[in-house]
């Protein structure tokens, strides 16, 4: 059991440390295109509440280098959710 907790805990710090590369491009995407069309909502709600209950579990396991993952993780999600509904409501930017 010890061996796959150190197993998800390095999985969970390594994909966290390097989250931001998954997330970039999509983010510049968006900025350049000025649309989120092609983006669900609801996939995006889904990823900033697994990076919530990945935080959440590190935290309790006292895990900090992998709760700063997480915490990596989820503010690039947020900055897609954040950036989905500026430009649903505003195609194109504000006026």
């Amino acid at each position: 059991m010890e061996d796959t907790k150190l197993v998800f805990d390095g999985t969970v710090l390594v994909i966290g440390l390097f989250a931001w590369l998954i997330y970039i491009p999509q983010i510049k995407l968006l900025v350049k295109k000025k649309r989120s069309d092609s983006l669900s909502i609801e996939i995006v709600w889904g990823a900033l509440f697994i990076q919530s209950m990945l935080f959440i579990q590190q935290v309790l396991r006292h895990n900090w280098p992998a709760a700063i993952a997480a915490v990596v993780m989820a503010s690039c999600v947020v900055t897609v959710l954040f950036l989905v509904y500026h430009y649903r409501r505003w195609p194109g930017g504000k006026p």
